[in-house]
């Protein structure tokens, strides 16, 4: 063979590799509209912001975006989570117990105006929002904007904070609500603990958590969405095509869920086999209460490695 033989390198990039779409509020909303977005609707959404890719003039026109593709009649709702008030050694993933007592003295109670949100930054923007309304659980507090925001958050349960009552349940009860997981897979889709209350679930019924009332005093919620790190497995529970569509909104790998037909299926499924959704998680305090509940075997620390779920996004 000739070493002369010369090889061909090319000498420019496909601009395709090195450009980045910049994002318009009505890009996003056209995006929206396409995947299945319906005027009229309630829409829960969980969302990673940066999974959008760029946004021009920033990640508050997304939720722009949403009021355009959902309309005057309808309402965003969103997770704003607060988990600064709860007792450390009901963590999912408990602390050392020679740092329990450390990290309970910064334990500080829930305050409407003041626990920021600590389910991502999306459910922040909309608690922060001046149109915006919060519902006022201690732990597991959502946040509304649109017409009927009020009406899902005021007065809500501290026990069964995930069901009928909460504000997740009173979207469910209008019937006319999608849910939207953007750039987030199944772990973040609450409405399946709303799925675990409707199906009676002993694991979630019996669960309580302990958290901080005021600078003195302690108070404890019973029937509360724990883990949801095995919420993935809800693909091999019903036919999930049957749910879901798939699409993108902006650079972000979206799904989009009709929410009542969803958590009915995941209801009626969870009734038959109510341990289907915990996590393979050994250190999980949660998951492993309710093994214990339901004369499961424990966990062992190989298998968790060798089933361990990864994120499709």
């Amino acid at each position: 063979m000739s070493r002369d033989v010369q090889l061909y390198v090319p000498t420019m990039i496909p601009t395709i590799m090195t450009t980045r779409k910049i994002h318009t509020t009505e890009n996003l909303r056209s995006d929206l509209r396409l995947l299945g977005v319906k005027t009229g609707y309630d829409l829960i959404v969980h969302a990673s912001l940066k999974s959008l890719g760029k946004v021009e003039g920033g990640y508050r026109n997304f939720l722009d975006a949403l009021f355009l593709a959902i309309g005057d009649d309808g309402t965003i709702i969103a997770p704003a989570f607060y988990y600064g008030a709860i007792c450390p050694s009901e963590y999912r993933i408990p602390p050392p117990p020679d740092e329990i007592a450390r990290i309970q003295a910064k334990c500080r109670p829930f305050d409407e105006h003041l626990s920021p949100s600590q389910e991502g930054s999306f459910g922040e923007m909309v608690r922060l929002d001046t149109r915006g309304f919060r519902s006022l659980h201690p732990v597991i507090s959502w946040a509304a904007i649109g017409t009927r925001a009020k009406e899902y958050t005021e007065n809500v349960p501290l026990d069964d904070a995930d069901g009928l009552e909460s504000p997740l349940g009173r979207v469910y009860k209008r019937g006319k609500a999608q849910i939207l997981l953007v750039g987030v897979d199944h772990i973040k889709n609450t409405s399946l603990h709303l799925a675990e209350s409707l199906a009676g679930s002993p694991h979630y019924l019996q669960s309580t958590t302990r958290y901080l009332i005021d600078d003195n005093n302690w108070g404890t919620i019973k029937g509360i969405g724990g883990c949801s790190g095995g919420f993935h497995k809800i693909r091999g529970l019903i036919d999930f095509v049957k749910y879901e569509i798939k699409g993108k909104v902006g650079d972000s790998l979206t799904i989009l869920i009709e929410q009542k037909p969803f958590v009915d299926a995941a209801r009626d499924a969870l009734i038959k086999t109510p341990h289907a959704l915990l996590c393979d998680n050994p250190s999980c305090h949660d998951c492993s209460k309710a093994r214990e509940l339901y004369g499961l075997e424990p966990l062992k620390e190989r298998e968790y490695h060798i089933k361990k779920p990864y994120l499709e996004y």
